[in-house]
């Protein structure tokens, strides 16, 4: 009997040992009409190193990026948004000009272009932009409506 209880408190003390291989600091399940996302914060794996000199723990991680690109509560509104990626010019066709405006923001998060959106069918220049990733925002009365990542060729 003893045999059998010192075989299993060692057996639990394994099982929990594995367990502790991945570190997880945090993590989420979110889940709409939309779609479903997980994610965890933390170390994904680890290995110990070991020398003359000592030991390390090396560890890695995954990165991700998480973006909210729209919050659909104007859903009398639709948008079309092209060519992306783009070079010269972005097309953009509403179904309606609702005192809306759009702004061009860079990935350091600075305003580059803004303006307004008061024809069903308009095309914005951006010969003057760098190439890199914008989000482009379509506005109403300063809240944003939609949002699009844009590459610029």
């Amino acid at each position: 009997m003893k045999k059998n209880l010192f075989f299993l408190t060692l057996l639990g003390f394994t099982l929990q040992i594995a367990a502790q291989e991945h570190v997880l600091s945090s993590g989420l399940d979110s889940e709409s009409s939309s779609g479903k996302v997980t994610y965890s914060v933390g170390l994904i794996h680890y290995e110990e190193a070991t020398g003359t000199g000592g030991s390390t723990s090396v560890g890695s991680q995954i990165p991700f990026e998480v973006s909210v690109l729209s919050i659909n509560n104007y859903s009398n509104l639709t948008f079309e948004v092209f060519p992306n990626p783009t070079e010269n010019f972005l097309n953009v066709h509403l179904n309606s000009v609702d005192e809306l405006s759009y702004q061009i923001i860079d990935l350091s998060g600075r305003r580059v272009t803004f303006g307004e959106l008061n024809t069903l069918q308009s095309k914005i220049e951006l010969t003057s932009l760098e190439t890199s990733i914008y989000i482009f925002n379509i506005l109403k009365d300063n809240t944003i409506v939609k949002s699009y990542k844009i590459s610029k060729k």
